[in-house]
């Protein structure tokens, strides 16, 4: 049978019975391979096997069902339809069970020449019969492998396409899993990268033959001078200052007889030994015991007279009178008639009855609450202030000397004055000044490499460590205000001079005995120690700025103690 006698058609689910006919009658093959897709309901009924038969005899095309759900295979079997279960297999008209009802009516054609199913059992029921292939007519479906091939491999028509029952591709599934597999793609790439160029480190420790060597000198700051001279000794100074303000509250503890004051007469003798006549002056204080009188205006005595040695002025009318009154209110002030001592020496006082004091005791400032107040706030500010000090020498990049750091004596001011009547705290305001000196590193660099020139050998070493960092300036003297003398003590590392920069450009990207190679190639060099991380590391990064030169030097001890000396501007 020829290729063209033949023809697959695959069936859709979604297929009714007329669109499955009409693609029966358009076949152009005169057998038909009907492939059904699982559960096809549309063939579950023997009227539409009866019409799908019907339709194919109206066509003269010999019609094959190719399925192998047992369910279809008596409805089959009743019409007459063959059956196959695959293209490759040979098609069959199954046998029907046997029957003990009634033929049904509904499934019966006019002619009465078709067989019945009995509808009183289920199609698991019909379909689990026996074949015997003896018995069944068949008919050839496959001629050759060939046209298997071609049938089953190449459709050539829609209905066949669409009959295999390919599935519609999910394309957001698709999309996800695309993006998923791209992302993981570019996690790698990066970590990679990362793992590479970024994680990697090298760190490098050089030790070389340096020495120690110890540099002591004077030299001198100035305030008043912009350049250094080293051969002079002298550096340029800038002074940094900064004032610090603090409050303190106090409880007012003085006691003060507010009262009226007692006033009275005093007679006034001028018994100066001498050729002039004497003013005393208006408030000159005159006692007796602790309680004292002040005048209260000028009074001019005459020249003393004198016989001997004794002081005559009185006996010839020279004294004189002048009101005076109590310094403090109270009845104690309120005294009978006596004499005085005055406050200058040489004019005798006596004085009437004073009276008029009265006593009213209020609660002033004394100065002991502001001395407590301000003993309280000394010292608070210092670490506030030094630390604001630093920022300004760090600022212009200058080098503080400690030593010069000067610390005012307080301006303080209370709210209210001493002895003034206070009813609740007081307020005590602290105003510091500090001041430090501060140079730059550079000019005592140069005076450190001045005093050690002519003690290393300058053919083989350099300095490589001036010692500045740990170096002990101390003051010497203040010459003045603006100049101060000072002594500075350092160790000074000298050894071979190597350029960490030079030996980063030369060891990037090298592997670890080569760096070494190259590291050990210089001058002075005694070992060289090279780590890596991470631990995946082999070689040396390369990029410079991965890598870290250590270069050894000897532990050495300060030159000396700092004495950590603050200086009160009182000794200045």
């Amino acid at each position: 049978m020829s290729t063209s006698d033949k023809h697959t058609v695959y069936i859709d689910i979604d297929d009714e019975i007329t669109a499955i006919i009409d693609k029966v009658k358009l076949s152009p093959g005169k057998i038909v391979a009907l492939v059904l897709p699982k559960r096809a309901t549309v063939l579950q009924s023997v009227v539409n096997m009866k019409l799908l038969k019907k339709a194919a005899g109206d066509v003269k095309k010999n019609l094959v069902l190719i399925t192998s759900e047992s369910g279809l295979l008596p409805l089959a079997g009743s019409v007459g339809l063959h059956v196959a279960k695959s293209l490759q297999s040979k098609p069959i008209i199954p046998a029907l069970p046997h029957h003990d009802d009634e033929l049904d009516p509904e499934i019966s054609d006019e002619a009465g020449d078709e067989p019945v199913i009995d509808k009183s059992k289920s199609i698991g029921t019909l379909a689990g019969h026996t074949e015997k292939e003896d018995e069944t007519e068949t008919i050839a479906l496959d001629d050759s492998a060939e046209d298997e091939d071609n049938e089953d491999k190449a459709p050539t028509s829609k209905e066949n396409k669409k009959g295999k029952g390919f599935k519609i591709p999910n394309f957001d599934r698709f999309r996800l899993s695309f993006f998923l597999v791209v992302l993981g793609v570019i996690v790698l790439i990066g970590g990679w990268i990362f793992a590479a160029t970024v994680l990697p480190k090298a760190t490098v420790t050089i030790k070389t033959d340096s020495s120690t060597i110890p540099s002591s000198f004077i030299f001198t700051t100035n305030t008043g001078i912009t350049e250094p001279s080293p051969e002079k000794g002298l550096v340029p100074a800038i002074k940094k200052e900064v004032k610090k303000t603090d409050t303190e509250k106090a409880t007012a503890t003085g006691k003060k007889d507010d009262g009226k004051k007692a006033t009275g007469t005093m007679t006034l003798t001028n018994c100066i030994h001498d050729t002039n006549s004497h003013t005393v002056p208006a408030g000159t204080g005159f006692s007796s015991g602790s309680l004292t009188f002040v005048t209260d205006k000028d009074v001019t005595l005459d020249v003393a007279v004198y016989q001997g040695n004794t002081c005559k002025s009185s006996n010839f009318g020279f004294s004189k009178d002048v009101t005076v009154t109590a310094v403090n209110g109270g009845t104690g002030y309120n005294l009978d008639a006596r004499s005085y001592t005055s406050s200058i020496s040489g004019i005798n006082a006596s004085g009437t009855a004073m009276a008029g004091g009265t006593t009213s005791v209020i609660t002033v400032v004394a100065q002991a609450d502001v001395d407590g107040a301000v003993a309280k706030m000394k010292g608070r500010l210092d670490d506030a202030a030094k630390n604001e000090l630093d920022s300004l020498l760090q600022a212009d990049t200058l080098t503080g000397l400690k030593n010069t750091l000067v610390i005012s004596e307080p301006a303080v001011t209370t709210t209210p004055t001493v002895g003034q009547p206070a009813t609740g705290d007081i307020t005590v305001t602290s105003i510091t000044t500090y001041d430090i000196l501060g140079v730059k590193a550079d000019y005592l660099s140069q005076l450190i490499k001045k005093d050690v020139a002519g003690k290393i050998e300058t053919s083989k070493q350099s300095v490589l460590d001036d010692g500045l960092s740990s170096a002990v300036i101390i003051v010497s003297k203040r010459k003045s205000a603006t100049e101060v003398e000072m002594n500075l003590q350092a160790l000074v590392i000298a050894g071979p001079e190597l350029n960490a920069d030079t030996i980063k450009n030369d060891i990037k990207g090298k592997k670890k005995g080569d760096a070494e190679r190259i590291i050990s190639s210089n001058t002075g060099v005694t070992s060289v120690t090279i780590k890596y991380s991470p631990f995946w590391v082999y070689k040396m990064p390369k990029s410079a700025s991965k890598i870290t030169i250590i270069i050894e030097k000897p532990v050495v001890k300060p030159a000396a103690e700092a004495t950590n000396e603050v200086i009160d501007d009182t000794n200045l």
